[in-house]
């Protein structure tokens, strides 16, 4: 057994091995399960015809003949040529037994080897026995046992195969023998009084979950066995592990057949038949504990393999299905955006094919879907992709390579801010802005910088801002004073984003030189950083701006000021009687001493909002209340009201 399986490691590529012995292990079970039914209808025939020897006899006769045909099969294939055979003594073939025992990162595995081993012999032989001896089945029962086994083998294995594959032996491992702990516990509600086809249709059914989770625990086991021994030495790794495993599976049965004799002095045969399987199920979990101890490089955790698996849905299946197989480009364009939608991270591979698709379309789309999915696992396949088919790149490529947010991502995407095309210049800059990792800090103030390319310093600016880096600060405050407005608005939305205060100089004096749409959010990020000082710069600034949006903008910086942006903010979305409305709980919320408050709002209802300010400047004393009713602004009135009524509820 060491010996083949370390010849088809190495005939077998690393991540292809879940699907060939996925295959494999579908192909014996099938053959094995024909053949093995055939010898149950037999064995029964034998039996009402009282050559009950003779069936068997004949039986293992049949199996002798085949065994002598594989052997003849097997001596046509062509050997594997070595590079570097091994050539070593009887001695230092003795001394080269212990070294996986000696190897740290192999010895969990071979623990888990033994005790999960020993929960298989344990009962092993004693459930047939069981069945015969308590329940009275037939052999046909035990063999449609096996039967339901293997069509739930053949049907899942190659699913598990593909997701060893995928997330790596070791988090499926954990999963399917934590499934094999309730493989026994259906034996508990077998009863003998109850008839042949009641336990019988219980126990068949029941065996298609058992084949869901043996085959898995078999397959991912033989991969991480295989993947955890060195490669110069795996044929003796290999040796290693099937031997622990052999002396476990050889002493186990023996001790739960001790176990089942003893108990049986004391109790019925059926209890004490089902205390054993109960100790099986003990064991089963001890297995679950010890392999948490084993680990794989490479693989995926079981917990975010287990949350992926979760996600997958009957639509995003038949989404992956229809990806792989549609021929013409506009059906693959809807399959690659279906499989986006549906959240299912297990169709990454499939799209990641995709990305060099001869279509535009499904490159484009097949991105989209990916960034979609945010899989961290496909990051190094969307780096190579981009180191490979740069040319096939597109701005969805680099989205899909930062919603990963890897660290990886982020060397790649700095790279990107060189490329010669516009839009995956700016599209780096934007996502290494979201991705928040500091090492981008330099190339991006770098970027924003950059002469010439408007649309990249802008996003390297943005990026800046989402990074929130003081030590950008320099080169924020010397775009507020650049000669291109958009470059400014950007500059200053990173001002009041990042609370830049030492850069309020700088924006009263952008405030001062520049009459454009850029003034309106310099007027709130001094807003944001400034004070009641600055309230008059902010107000000849709001009454210079012609367009509404404008002028709120600048006036949400003097509501800053005054402490209430939030409800200057409800104010001005509102129309109408729901307006009047919120100003009148407003009102009613400062209190019946504030008379005031009702002849401002009765001057403002009647348009005249100079003296709706007048009132209030002269009632709360305030200063900016009455440079603001010398210098009227539509709309101020609203944040004026909103501070007067707030500062009045408070006291």
């Amino acid at each position: 057994a060491p010996i083949y399986n370390e010849w088809i490691a190495e005939l077998v590529p690393e991540k292809s091995r879940g699907w060939y012995f996925s295959r494999r292990t579908a192909v014996a079970t099938a053959v094995g399960v024909s053949v093995g039914f055939l010898g149950g209808l037999g064995l029964d025939w034998a039996v009402k015809n009282n050559i009950e020897e003779a069936g068997f006899s004949v039986i293992f006769a049949i199996g002798v003949i085949m065994g002598g045909i594989s052997l003849i099969y097997l001596m046509r294939m062509d050997d594997l040529p070595r590079e570097k055979p091994v050539k070593a003594g009887l001695k230092q073939s003795l001394a080269m037994i212990a070294t996986p025992l000696k190897d740290k990162d192999f010895r969990p595995l071979l623990v888990f080897s033994a005790v999960f081993a020993i929960s298989q012999g344990f009962a092993g032989p004693l459930f047939a026995a069981y069945s015969r001896e308590v329940l009275g089945l037939p052999f046909t029962a035990l063999q449609l046992m096996g039967v339901s086994l293997a069509i739930s083998t053949i049907l899942l294995v190659k699913v598990w195969g593909f997701l060893a594959d995928k997330y790596g032996s070791r988090p499926m491992l954990l999963l399917a023998v934590f499934g094999t702990i309730f493989a026994p516990v259906v034996w508990q509600f077998t009863d003998p009084g109850k008839g042949v086809l009641f336990n019988s249709s219980m126990l068949i059914t029941w065996h298609f979950y058992n084949g869901a989770v043996w085959s898995g625990a078999m397959l991912a086991y033989m991969n991480l066995t295989i993947a955890a021994a060195k490669p110069s030495e795996r044929a003796n790794y290999l040796a290693a592990a099937f031997a622990v495993q052999a002396a476990a599976l050889g002493a186990a049965p023996l001790a739960g057949s001790a176990v089942l004799s003893a108990l049986r002095t004391g109790m019925p045969a059926e209890q004490a038949y089902k205390v054993v399987f109960l100790i099986v199920v003990g064991l089963r979990v001890a297995a679950v504990l010890t392999l948490s101890r084993v680990k794989e490089e490479g693989s995926a955790s079981f917990k975010s393999s287990v949350k992926q698996l979760l996600r997958v849905n009957p639509r995003g299946v038949r989404a992956m299905k229809a990806l792989s197989s549609s021929v013409d480009e506009r059906s693959r364009v809807k399959a690659a955006a279906k499989v986006g939608r549906s959240g299912m991270t297990l169709a990454s591979d499939d799209l990641i094919k995709a990305l060099s698709d001869p279509s535009p379309r499904v490159r484009r789309q097949a991105a989209e879907s990916l960034s979609r999915l945010r899989d961290p696992a496909t990051v190094d396949a969307l780096i190579n992709h981009l180191e490979e088919h740069g040319d096939l790149a597109e701005e969805e490529t680099l989205e899909a390579l930062a919603a990963t947010k890897s660290p990886k991502a982020v060397p790649v995407l700095i790279r990107h801010l060189e490329d010669p095309r516009p839009a995956l210049r700016r599209t780096a800059a934007k996502r290494l802005g979201r991705m928040g990792d500091s090492a981008a800090l330099g190339p991006l103030c770098e970027a924003a910088q950059q002469a010439g390319d408007l649309d990249l310093r802008r996003a390297a600016i943005q990026a800046l801002r989402r990074l929130n880096d003081a030590a950008a600060e320099p080169v924020i405050g010397e775009a507020l004073l650049d000669a291109v407005p958009s470059i400014r608005i950007a500059a200053a939305e990173a001002v009041s984003a990042m609370n830049l205060r030492g850069q309020a100089p700088t924006l009263r004096r952008a405030i001062d030189w520049f009459q454009d749409e850029s003034v309106s959010e310099m007027a709130y990020a001094l807003g944001s950083i400034g004070d009641a000082d600055d309230l008059p710069v902010i107000l000849s600034a709001a009454g210079e701006m012609v367009s509404p949006a404008l002028r709120r903008r600048s006036l949400m910086g003097a509501a800053k000021i005054l402490g209430v942006e939030s409800e200057f903010y409800q104010l001005i979305l509102k129309e109408g009687i729901t307006r009047d409305d919120t100003l009148l709980r407003m009102q009613r919320q400062a209190g019946k001493n504030r008379p005031d408050l009702t002849q401002a709002l009765d001057a403002y209802s009647s348009g005249d909002e100079t003296k709706a300010l007048g009132i209030l400047a002269k009632a709360d004393d305030r200063p900016e209340f009455a440079f603001a009713a010398d210098h009227p602004v539509k709309e101020l009135f609203l944040a004026a009201f909103a501070a007067s009524a707030k500062k009045s509820k408070k006291q």
